[in-house]
């Protein structure tokens, strides 16, 4: 699983203009995915610094929980074929293929092999994410780009109530943040149905 997340984020870094990508759980703020690219451990801090900070803006002028809006897009995925009934879902099903070959990824990442060191060595602390509760601020709207001196800047997308993305890429990217936003939102897609899938598979094996 975790190559494949690696080999998901490396097609997203390439088809984005992005320098590194992280996948963090947002509670504990440990990143369990990046891409095959040496890790800035400088950037990693900031990327912390940024969930907090999202956080914190969130509750202070984010909506009360009664409020906050349901992320059942993309929790169903994982709870079973809620985008047949949630209509709030029209940006998901008008999106096709990825641009430059993110989607297709999903089904050939096998046939490329990436080295990776995970940063959290079992799947089982990747599925507690999706079980454990965490922050109400954090919903299928949440997202944010913080530039930084030096021409940086970091981007950060909710994958659900759990998870965020967070990326590192040079300012000007940010020009083309219409296909960085769907080109995202198809990794989205791909890191729920990997999620959704691997605890169907795991007890397949079981009973065989």
């Amino acid at each position: 699983q975790f190559n494949h997340l690696e080999d998901l984020l490396n097609y997203l870094i390439s088809a984005s203009n992005m320098e590194q990508a992280f996948l963090f759980d947002i509670q504990t703020k440990i990143s369990i995915a990046t891409d095959s690219s040496p890790t800035d451990m400088q950037m990693y801090e900031l990327c912390c610094d940024m969930i907090d900070l999202l956080i914190n803006m969130s509750e202070i002028y984010g909506r009360s929980n009664d409020n906050v809006v349901q992320t059942t897009e993309d929790d169903g995925i994982i709870n079973d074929e809620q985008s047949d009934d949630n209509p709030d879902d029209e940006d998901d099903e008008n999106e096709g293929h990825i641009v430059n070959g993110i989607h297709e990824s999903t089904n050939s990442y096998s046939n490329y092999s990436f080295s990776t060191t995970p940063m959290v060595t079992s799947f089982a602390s990747m599925t507690e994410t999706i079980t454990e509760p965490t922050s109400n601020v954090f919903d299928s709207m949440s997202s944010s780009v913080i530039k930084l001196t030096g021409g940086r800047a970091l981007y950060l997308k909710e994958i659900n109530r759990h998870l965020a993305l967070i990326c590192v890429l040079r300012e000007e990217a940010l020009t083309k943040q219409a296909i960085i936003e769907y080109n995202v939102n198809q990794l989205k897609k791909s890191i729920l149905e990997l999620f959704h899938l691997t605890p169907q598979t795991s007890s397949s094996s079981v009973a065989s």
